[in-house]
């Protein structure tokens, strides 16, 4: 292109920019920049945290119990939205909540969930859950599924960061993991099931950090949906996933003793990991209500979709069909931290045929 014709090119676009400010009024190419948009991230509890509702007092953080995660907090460090993969995604929704555009419209339209059922305390089961066939603890537990062999009740407590680990015998790649727990308060964590997983460390010598490879289960303390995360390599984790088959609200354990169960039974199309909640009156003996509240179907699609280029996630290992990762470590963890009066009784873990495998 000429120097003339730069001049030419030049004078147009001047003309249409003055054009255009006769009509709506000067600064109108500033005044009009793209929509700032929702991140579909993020995970507010019921009621929130109390924080400060005002955008100008946020800022983005690093979380404390996943430090790849990052949230946001207000300026005095309480907690305005939590579970973020990236410190711009968190950043991104700050910007949000301070523009103009903030009508609760996320950037792209996210997969229909299903409509979840208040919490309520029935004194009967809502739903029997499935595969089929029946066990029995020591304790009374019953669970839905046949045992393949006995149930093991060894349970090595970690007592930290204001709660605890559970830590448990590995029952192979399909089991059932059962547990019932208290607490006197809620600090917004999770009771979570940490299953077909080997000795956490963060050591990468002879690639020691991807024993901690497993599925990470979420069951808020103060009740609420579930989820469900991949961790590979230790400590990094993808975002909740989003093609889960089913899930409903938990009930809130503060003050009520709450059975958890999760079950993982390996089938042909991939590894099927569902939870349960046992919703009777837990005090002095298992009421046996369980309510399926998750289930979720590892067929490997939906872990390849998901963007590893962030946090270091390497997920290569998903689904996970042996223990090979684990270099002998295998175990399956009951976790929950920063929980006040947490207490725990009827823990077993047992094995359990898989499913046409």
């Amino acid at each position: 292109m000429s120097e003339n014709e730069i001049k030419i090119l030049q004078a147009q676009v001047k003309g249409l920019k003055d054009f255009l400010e006769l009509i709506y009024g000067p600064n109108i190419l500033d005044d009009h920049e793209p929509p700032t948009v929702k991140p579909a991230e993020g995970f507010i509890k019921e009621g929130g945290w109390g924080a400060n509702q005002d955008p100008d007092t946020w800022k983005p953080v690093k979380m404390k119990k996943f430090p790849n995660l990052w949230k946001v907090v207000d300026d005095k460090g309480i907690n305005v939205i939590t579970d973020f993969t990236s410190e711009k995604t968190a950043q991104a929704y700050i910007d949000w909540s301070k523009s103009s555009d903030n009508d609760d419209q996320t950037g792209e339209p996210e997969e229909p969930e299903p409509e979840p059922q208040k919490p309520t305390e029935p004194t009967k089961p809502t739903e029997q859950p499935g595969p089929g066939g029946k066990s029995t603890t020591k304790d009374g537990v019953i669970v839905p599924v046949e045992i393949s062999g006995p149930f093991v009740y060894k349970v090595t407590e970690d007592w930290r960061d204001g709660g605890a680990r559970f830590n448990m015998p590995s029952a192979g790649t399909s089991l059932v993991l059962v547990g019932y727990f208290t607490a006197t308060g809620d600090s917004g964590d999770e009771i979570s099931p940490k299953t077909l997983m080997g000795r956490h460390t963060d050591n990468k010598g002879n690639n020691e950090h991807y024993m901690g490879c497993g599925y990470d289960g979420g069951i808020r303390v103060g009740g609420g949906l579930p989820r469900l995360r991949l961790e590979g390599p230790h400590n990094k984790y993808s975002s909740a996933v989003k093609k889960f088959l089913n899930r409903k609200e938990a009930l809130s354990m503060v003050g009520k003793w709450r059975g958890y169960m999760a079950i993982v039974q390996q089938e042909t199309k991939g590894v099927r990991i569902s939870f349960f909640q046992d919703v009777g009156d837990n005090e002095t003996k298992p009421a046996n209500e369980w309510v399926k509240i998750y289930e979720y179907l590892d067929d490997g699609v939906e872990s390849k979709q998901i963007d590893q280029s962030d946090n270091s996630l390497d997920l290569k290992f998903f689904p996970i069909r042996s223990l090979d990762h684990t270099k002998g470590t295998a175990q399956n963890v009951w976790r929950c931290d920063a929980t006040p009066g947490l207490k725990q009784k009827w823990l077993a873990v047992a094995p359990i045929l898989g499913k046409n495998a």
